[in-house]
């Protein structure tokens, strides 16, 4: 059965599967080229018990966008090892989706956990994404159908939560 992770809060949960995504746990880190980044740090629990985890890095960037302001976090699923971490979560909960959309489902409950933020007062987009040839290596053939951006990168979930303020 098909998983599907709705915002509750600042969780998504899934009813099918009883889990939840938590909100993560964010620190600053250093990318690879040593650039400032962030460390997105998620757990996944079912009645109260953790079935998975999972952790990436991600940027955040300001951007100009119809005539106000965007900050755009990326959600960085890629290397492999952190899709691998996902394909676990769904061997321990016997999901038989094909891998990639279990993949893009749980891709969608990572960035919906962001959706219920009460005040914000520039427009905010989350992009989870992963990069092509490291699905390629876990035997994951994404659709032609996909949303690919430049240099290999492709987009499994997106949310966007308007500018406002309480």
């Amino acid at each position: 059965m098909p998983i599907r992770f709705k915002p509750v809060e600042n969780t998504a949960f899934d009813p099918e599967s009883g889990v939840t995504i938590s909100f993560p746990r964010i620190l600053p880190a250093t990318g690879p080229d040593g650039s400032d980044t962030h460390e997105y740090q998620y757990m996944f629990r079912r009645d109260q018990q953790r079935v998975g985890a999972t952790g990436f890095l991600g940027t955040v960037q300001v951007v100009e966008w119809n005539g106000g302001r965007e900050v755009r976090y990326t959600l960085e699923l890629s290397p492999e090892q952190v899709l691998e971490s996902i394909l676990k979560l769904q061997k321990v909960l016997g999901n038989t989706d094909d891998k990639y959309s279990f993949i893009c489902s749980v891709a969608e409950g990572l960035v919906n956990v962001f959706s219920g933020q009460a005040s914000n007062p520039e427009s905010r987009r989350y992009l989870a994404m992963a990069r092509v040839d490291e699905l390629l290596r876990l035997g994951i053939s994404p659709p032609e159908s996909s949303t690919r951006l430049p240099n290999d990168w492709l987009i499994l979930a997106e949310l966007h939560v308007p500018a406002r303020d309480l």
